[in-house]
């Protein structure tokens, strides 16, 4: 239940169950975004699958590939689940909200805020447009073994068009920002 506190006119909801919801889907979507970004022949991060690939792939270039269309509707659940945090911070405080974040933001660097209103504009361009603009390259990883061939393996890497940053990093500071942006909400209340 939300507890309620007497500010000036409006009640403020101390607790902001439905905004703190709102940012455990969009930590939902990053993960299924993370998960599904990674190749599915071996997991980087685990040294024998690394090996096993190397050793089958041996003087091989590999190239690595995903389902493009699961990770279009993850961005998509991100996107607008992570946008939904403000809207509804907002609604559970407006009037505390609607002074608090124009000072919020100010206070945060430049590129911060540049990264809030890139994703808005991608989740307007995925929900009310022909969808995100994004382009995926390859990034090559060289695995040279002591007794193996030379190996290259290219593995999928996404950016907004026109965005210098990794997509699943903007998408990661954009998280971390909305965790600060709840936190110094209920501190100021």
């Amino acid at each position: 239940m939300t507890i309620e506190q007497r500010h000036g006119e409006k009640d403020i909801n101390v607790e902001m169950p439905q905004s703190q919801r709102k940012l455990r889907e969009a930590k939902f979507f990053l993960g299924k975004l993370r998960a599904i970004a990674k190749p599915k022949a071996f997991n980087l991060h685990h040294p024998s699958h690394l090996r096993l690939n190397i050793i089958v792939n041996a003087g091989k270039n590999v190239k690595l590939t995903i389902n493009n269309e699961d990770f279009q509707f993850y961005l998509s659940g991100f996107l607008s689940a992570a946008r939904s945090v403000t809207f509804v911070l907002q609604k559970e405080s407006k009037k505390h909200y609607d002074h608090f974040l124009p000072v919020w933001l100010e206070m945060l660097p430049s590129k911060d805020r540049r990264i809030f209103k890139t994703l808005n504009d991608q989740r307007v361009a995925e929900l009310h447009k022909l969808g995100v603009d994004k382009v995926v390259s390859q990034k090559k990883m060289i695995v040279n073994g002591r007794s193996m061939p030379r190996s290259i393996i290219s593995l999928p890497v996404w950016h907004f068009s026109g965005e210098p940053q990794e997509l699943l990093l903007l998408c990661t500071r954009y998280l971390e920002l909305l965790e600060r942006l709840i936190q110094s909400f209920l501190k100021s209340t």
